[in-house]
């Protein structure tokens, strides 16, 4: 309807509309302008994918460097890691802290995030270089019932008493809030209505983006031929602190001290004093800059694309031998800025710049080792071990004819947090559920309920 009365441009948002905008591409409506423009002239109503990931010949795409705040909210996290360790030490000892280290719970979607999940670690460490960021994809980026069960999942069976999140539910920040622990919000100022429990946000600005393309619009559509001949407003519009694109909410929890805030923005404006891809050169550096976790390829190198699993995701390895995926030294740039060489030394003064598409090894119809994108998690980053509580469970490797690659929040894969299947009822007696294989003309799949035992005995 839009497009028939001729709208110029339209914002969708990821949910529900991104694949939508996409289709309308091919619509008479969207290419045409009937008003002062012949038939033979393209006339596009544009749109602006907010969040999008992918374009076309109407949508562009729109987003925030995310990785940018990302790493400004693994500072603030160490601050209160510091805090937390200390007075476990003097309620404890040291040896009691070693086996239970605090850490941070990162409730994701996918490995879609990897460079903000890296730059959250890097952050954090710099901070606290005993930061432990333990990590769960989810599979979606909206589904509160999982989010919160994912983050009660974070504090009972994680130990975590800081949360960190990429979805976009406030439900993992109200869980935490609710336990006497804190978070970190997420696209908004959270702590605004939930209070000191949430440290700090991160706040994404679309409007800079929106505003640039509004201001390209005014100017071609001056001309109707320049108009007509013009595709897309922007391919690919990624704006960082240096554009305004996103920031921290303006205060922070008092349990932050002073000097930690002082610290975060001080970094924070250094970072917005970068152009362009010149923060990448300023988050990915020194010595915690260690692989951890590797998707595993398809011939166990770094010379083969990541196998594609369950759900389209990858198969997790912790790296043993860092022999097997070595660092790349011309996927690092040294201070000055300049890329090294394929025989040059990688030092801790340089920094490694991933700036292809994350999606990117999966997409690409001829796989280049040579393109800079991130497979791996850092050292600080850790991925749960297959299991099953009564808080949910943490799916292993499952190939792509797995019946259970789709949970009620999305595509499932190795990692996956998925909803609790067991439930213990007050009078010791526990029931359960599970689920058949997805009917593909129906598109539902069977349920079953039933008791599990008469009496459970023991911790549950």
């Amino acid at each position: 309807r839009m497009c028939d009365e001729d709208f110029d441009f339209i914002i969708p948002t990821t949910y529900g509309f991104s694949k939508m905008a996409l289709d309308m591409a091919d619509y008479i409506g969207c290419k045409r302008h009937g008003d002062g423009v012949s038939s033979t002239e393209s006339y596009h109503t544009f749109f602006i994918g907010a969040g999008s990931s992918g374009g076309n010949a109407v949508m562009s795409k729109a987003y925030s460097k995310t990785f940018q705040t990302r790493y400004l909210a693994g500072l603030t996290a160490a601050f209160e890691l510091k805090r937390q360790r200390v007075a476990l030490v003097e309620q404890f000892g040291d040896a009691y802290v070693q086996e239970n280290p605090p850490c941070v719970g990162f409730i994701t979607a996918n490995h879609g995030n990897l460079r903000g999940i890296n730059a959250f670690i890097l952050g954090c460490r710099e901070v606290d270089p005993q930061c432990l960021v333990r990590i769960a994809f989810i599979g979606t980026y909206y589904h509160p019932e999982t989010e919160r069960d994912a983050a009660a999942f974070m504090y009972n069976v994680g130990k975590c008493n800081v949360v960190m999140q990429h979805t976009d539910s406030i439900e993992p920040q109200l869980y935490y809030r609710r336990v006497g622990a804190y978070s970190i919000g997420y696209n908004y100022d959270q702590r605004s209505f939930l209070g000191d429990s949430v440290l700090t946000s991160e706040k994404l600005f679309w409007a800079p983006m929106f505003a640039n393309c509004v201001r390209q619009l005014q100017s071609e559509q001056r001309d109707p031929v320049r108009r007509a001949n013009l595709t897309t407003l922007s391919e690919d519009m990624r704006y960082g602190l240096d554009k305004g694109g996103l920031g921290l909410a303006p205060y922070f929890s008092p349990v932050i001290p002073q000097y930690g805030q002082a610290y975060i923005i001080e970094r924070m404006n250094e970072l917005s004093m970068l152009q362009d891809d010149a923060a990448y050169h300023q988050v990915y550096c020194g010595e915690n800059l260690v692989k951890a976790w590797q998707m595993e390829t398809e011939d166990g190198t770094m010379n083969t694309p990541p196998l594609k699993m369950c759900g389209s995701n990858p198969e997790w390895k912790r790296i043993e031998d860092h022999s097997q995926f070595p660092w790349v030294p011309t996927h690092f740039w040294n201070q000055a800025g300049q890329q090294l060489g394929e025989n040059d030394t990688i030092t801790d003064t340089d920094c490694f710049t991933p700036t292809a598409a994350l999606g990117s090894p999966y997409t690409r119809s001829t796989f280049t080792p040579d393109t800079v994108y991130m497979d791996f998690i850092l050292q600080g980053g850790e991925l749960f071990e297959p299991q099953e509580t009564p808080f949910g469970s943490i799916l292993g490797s499952r190939t792509v004819e797995d019946a259970a690659c789709t949970g009620p929040a999305g595509k499932l894969g190795d990692r996956f947090y998925v909803l609790p299947s067991q439930f213990d009822q007050c009078d010791g007696t526990q029931w359960g559920y599970s689920r058949g294989v997805c009917n593909a003309t129906t598109m539902k799949s069977p349920v079953v309920y039933s008791w599990l035992s008469d009496n459970i005995t023991g911790e549950q």
